[in-house]
């Protein structure tokens, strides 16, 4: 809402915003990014930087979401325990990127 507020978009004064469902809700804003965590006033820190430039750069993210991926499975493959453990755990994260990075560049090809 605050991209259409402050984007300039007068080509459709009268949009509507619905609510969405709890689970709708945090799909959402997953595949928002950090930009819908970051305050207004705070836009412009070297963190909120940093997600909106990889936001821009879809191949970067994958690259980054395949490079936890590997990591994951190294450490998954060679550790034990709790190292295991977090070898999954970053698996399972860089696969849920993906996702959110193939939605997100399916998003921007139909807007």
């Amino acid at each position: 809402m605050i991209d259409a507020a402050f984007g300039g978009q007068t080509a459709r004064p009268n949009r509507r915003f619905l609510p969405l469902a709890p689970w709708a809700t945090v799909r959402e804003t997953a595949i928002a990014g950090v930009g819908e965590f970051t305050a207004l006033t705070r836009r412009d820190r070297p963190l909120a930087r940093l997600g909106d430039a990889i936001r821009r750069r879809p191949v970067v993210g994958i690259a980054l979401a395949l490079a936890e991926f590997t990591a994951g499975m190294w450490l998954t493959s060679r550790t034990r325990g709790g190292g295991r453990s977090f070898g999954v755990l970053l698996v399972v994260d860089a696969l849920i990127d993906v996702a959110i990075w193939i939605t997100r560049i399916r998003r921007g090809r139909q807007g």
